[in-house]
């Protein structure tokens, strides 16, 4: 599937015939959609991981309106989210023989520099790593030996297919990627949210 859009975000979008373009702008641009999307992917299913909630990403760390907008959609519509499990977390951890607070401070350093960086390479691309990880624990379950792969390829694969549509829905111009991902991972982001509260009000009842 990623080998299928790397050609044809190779072949598409604007100057199609000049051999330039192709080595200055088509491959760096491929090439940055697949890091950046498994990167984003990767450091939001890790900041979930640590905070236990599905609803934050890297682009809502430094930004307390979003984080508490996520907070307010977990307890709307998980009122009944489990805090044992943040407690299991952290024996576990505990019990490797390794500090809590040690291994939280690194994940979340290690989101900043994964947002950072992507930001100053290709500018904000929303909802990648709220999504994403969500998906992937959907179809794969919560395992992040197992998940993490799953959660780089599909990161790779949402943003590379946004990148291509964002080149091609106004032929010859272009769309920014970002505006692209604030769409579809909006409605993605609602589809989740009837989700989890439909199951949750499923258990309550």
């Amino acid at each position: 599937m990623i080998g299928l859009l790397v050609v044809v975000s190779l072949m598409v979008g604007v100057a199609e015939g000049s051999s330039q373009v192709f080595g200055v702008s088509r491959i760096p641009r491929t090439v940055a959609a697949l890091l950046t999307g498994s990167a984003l992917a990767l450091a939001g299913f890790i900041m979930q991981s640590v905070t236990r909630n599905r609803f934050v990403e890297p682009s809502t760390v430094g930004s307390t309106e979003a984080a508490a907008l996520g907070l307010m959609g977990m307890a709307i519509f998980l009122p009944g989210a489990p805090m044992w499990m943040k407690v299991l977390i952290a024996a576990l951890v505990a019990g490797m023989g390794l500090r809590v607070k040690t291994v939280e401070r690194l994940a979340v350093l290690m989101v900043a520099t994964v947002a950072a960086v992507t930001v100053a390479v290709v500018g904000m691309l929303p909802f990648v790593g709220l999504i994403v990880p969500n998906i992937a624990r959907s179809l794969i379950g919560d395992n992040a030996r197992t998940a993490l792969p799953w959660v780089a390829i599909l990161g790779a694969t949402l943003t590379l297919t946004c990148d291509i549509f964002a080149r091609v829905v106004i032929y010859p111009l272009e769309l920014p990627i970002g505006s692209v991902l604030g769409v579809v991972g909006a409605a993605l982001f609602l589809i989740f949210l009837l989700r989890f509260a439909y199951n949750d009000k499923g258990v309550a009842s």
